[in-house]
């Protein structure tokens, strides 16, 4: 019991490691692109992509740099890129520590009551692994 709680505050640790780095690199991309198209008060940009909730002011970065042609683009972007993918992947490793440790934690119940679907879960993820690599 005690162990399954350990997995779950890792898996929330890992996932948090995962949304601190996605952001501030996010904010780094946005701020990077923002200052080679010739925007006004790039950081701010940067932040205000980060901080709503639903992604809107993102959404309205993406939709007006459109009118601003690239000076440079330079080699922070793509670094960014690389890890905002392995931040990704952090969160997703902490999510899916979280469900296993969740599931583990209750097994004589899911496999009561959600055997089949279970399987089909389970099946899934392992699909999804191996495509992965």
């Amino acid at each position: 019991m005690y162990e399954s709680k350990r997995f779950i505050m890792i898996g929330a640790a890992i996932m948090l490691v995962g949304a601190i780095c996605f952001a501030y690199r996010l904010y780094g991309i946005v701020q990077t692109d923002a200052r080679s198209r010739g925007f006004k008060h790039p950081k701010t940009w940067g932040l205000c992509s980060i901080s709503s909730n639903n992604g809107s002011v993102l959404l309205l970065y993406l939709i007006k740099r459109r009118k601003y042609l690239i000076s440079e683009l330079s080699k922070r972007i793509e670094k960014s890129k690389k890890a905002i993918s392995a931040a990704i992947i952090f969160v997703e490793t902490g999510a899916i520590l979280i469900v296993v440790s969740i599931i583990l934690k209750y097994e004589s119940y899911f496999l009561k009551r959600y055997h089949t679907f279970l399987i089909i879960m389970i099946s899934k993820i392992n699909i999804y692994f191996c495509l992965k690599t």
